[in-house]
Protein backbone atom coordinates (compact mmCIF):
# COMPACT_ATOMS: atom_id res chain seq x y z
CA UNK A 1 0.00 0.00 0.00
CA UNK A 2 1.35 3.43 -0.89
CA UNK A 3 2.28 5.72 1.95
CA UNK A 4 0.88 9.28 1.75
CA UNK A 5 3.37 11.89 0.66
CA UNK A 6 4.66 14.32 3.26
CA UNK A 7 4.86 17.10 0.67
CA UNK A 8 2.64 19.73 2.21
CA UNK A 9 1.52 23.06 0.83
CA UNK A 10 3.38 26.04 2.30
CA UNK A 11 2.08 26.86 5.77
CA UNK A 12 0.53 23.45 6.33
CA UNK A 13 2.18 21.78 9.29
CA UNK A 14 1.24 18.80 11.42
CA UNK A 15 -2.16 19.50 12.90
CA UNK A 16 -3.77 17.97 15.98
CA UNK A 17 -7.46 17.21 15.77
CA UNK A 18 -9.92 17.78 12.95
CA UNK A 19 -9.46 20.69 10.55
CA UNK A 20 -12.08 23.44 10.62
CA UNK A 21 -12.87 26.20 8.12
CA UNK A 22 -11.20 28.68 10.51
CA UNK A 23 -7.98 26.57 10.44
CA UNK A 24 -7.98 26.66 6.64
CA UNK A 25 -8.70 30.41 6.50
CA UNK A 26 -5.76 31.05 8.86
CA UNK A 27 -3.34 29.33 6.46
CA UNK A 28 -1.24 31.45 4.08
CA UNK A 29 -2.80 31.71 0.64
CA UNK A 30 -1.60 29.44 -2.15
CA UNK A 31 -3.12 30.34 -5.49
CA UNK A 32 -1.95 27.09 -7.10
CA UNK A 33 -3.84 24.76 -4.77
CA UNK A 34 -7.37 24.46 -3.47
CA UNK A 35 -7.48 23.47 0.21
CA UNK A 36 -10.77 22.77 1.98
CA UNK A 37 -11.85 20.90 5.11
CA UNK A 38 -14.06 17.83 4.71
CA UNK A 39 -15.16 15.80 7.72
CA UNK A 40 -12.18 17.05 9.74
CA UNK A 41 -9.62 16.15 7.07
CA UNK A 42 -8.10 18.38 4.40
CA UNK A 43 -8.74 17.99 0.71
CA UNK A 44 -5.87 19.45 -1.30
CA UNK A 45 -5.95 19.63 -5.05
CA UNK A 46 -5.15 21.90 -7.95
CA UNK A 47 -7.26 24.98 -8.42
CA UNK A 48 -9.64 24.92 -11.31
CA UNK A 49 -8.69 26.52 -14.57
CA UNK A 50 -9.59 30.17 -15.08
CA UNK A 51 -12.49 29.03 -17.24
CA UNK A 52 -13.74 26.69 -14.50
CA UNK A 53 -13.43 29.36 -11.80
CA UNK A 54 -15.32 31.85 -13.98
CA UNK A 55 -18.07 29.30 -14.66
CA UNK A 56 -18.43 28.51 -10.96
CA UNK A 57 -18.72 32.23 -10.15
CA UNK A 58 -21.36 32.71 -12.86
CA UNK A 59 -23.40 29.78 -11.54
CA UNK A 60 -23.35 31.21 -8.02
CA UNK A 61 -24.39 34.63 -9.33
CA UNK A 62 -27.16 33.03 -11.40
CA UNK A 63 -28.51 31.22 -8.33
CA UNK A 64 -28.70 34.55 -6.45
CA UNK A 65 -30.45 36.26 -9.36
CA UNK A 66 -32.89 33.35 -9.74
CA UNK A 67 -33.81 33.50 -6.06
CA UNK A 68 -34.46 37.25 -6.32
CA UNK A 69 -36.51 36.87 -9.52
CA UNK A 70 -38.62 34.11 -7.96
CA UNK A 71 -39.42 36.40 -5.03
CA UNK A 72 -40.17 39.41 -7.24
CA UNK A 73 -42.30 37.26 -9.54
CA UNK A 74 -44.43 36.09 -6.65
CA UNK A 75 -43.31 32.46 -6.56
CA UNK A 76 -44.54 31.26 -3.18
CA UNK A 77 -41.73 28.72 -2.76
CA UNK A 78 -38.31 28.05 -4.22
CA UNK A 79 -36.57 24.71 -3.58
CA UNK A 80 -32.83 24.40 -4.20
CA UNK A 81 -31.23 20.94 -4.32
CA UNK A 82 -27.43 21.16 -4.14
CA UNK A 83 -25.47 18.02 -5.07
CA UNK A 84 -22.10 19.79 -4.65
CA UNK A 85 -22.10 20.12 -0.87
CA UNK A 86 -20.70 17.43 1.42
CA UNK A 87 -23.65 15.22 0.56
CA UNK A 88 -26.82 16.46 -1.06
CA UNK A 89 -28.71 19.28 0.63
CA UNK A 90 -32.15 20.68 -0.10
CA UNK A 91 -33.20 24.17 0.98
CA UNK A 92 -36.68 25.68 0.81
CA UNK A 93 -37.04 29.46 0.39
CA UNK A 94 -40.15 31.66 0.79
CA UNK A 95 -40.64 35.34 -0.07
CA UNK A 96 -40.08 37.94 2.63
CA UNK A 97 -39.64 41.67 2.05
CA UNK A 98 -38.99 41.27 -1.70
CA UNK A 99 -36.52 38.41 -1.51
CA UNK A 100 -36.60 34.70 -0.75
CA UNK A 101 -35.33 33.65 2.68
CA UNK A 102 -34.43 30.16 3.87
CA UNK A 103 -37.22 28.50 5.86
CA UNK A 104 -36.14 24.83 5.85
CA UNK A 105 -33.00 22.82 5.12
CA UNK A 106 -32.41 19.11 4.94
CA UNK A 107 -29.18 17.16 4.61
CA UNK A 108 -27.78 13.71 5.30
CA UNK A 109 -31.03 11.86 5.00
CA UNK A 110 -34.18 13.83 4.31
CA UNK A 111 -36.02 17.12 4.15
CA UNK A 112 -39.55 17.00 5.54
CA UNK A 113 -41.87 19.86 4.63
CA UNK A 114 -45.43 20.83 5.63
CA UNK A 115 -45.76 23.40 2.86
CA UNK A 116 -46.41 23.98 0.05
CA UNK A 117 -47.75 20.46 0.74
CA UNK A 118 -46.70 17.66 3.10
CA UNK A 119 -43.73 15.80 1.61
CA UNK A 120 -40.50 14.11 2.62
CA UNK A 121 -37.63 14.33 0.14
CA UNK A 122 -35.01 11.62 0.57
CA UNK A 123 -31.46 12.95 0.24
CA UNK A 124 -28.86 10.28 -0.50
CA UNK A 125 -25.50 10.72 1.24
Amino acid sequence: MARPSDDRPEGMSHHAGPWTPDDVLAMPGDRLQRVEPADGALLVGPRGTHRHERSAFRLMALACVKRKLCAEGGAPHHLVVDPEDAGITATLFEPSAGEHVEVARGAAGALTLDKPFPVTIELPP
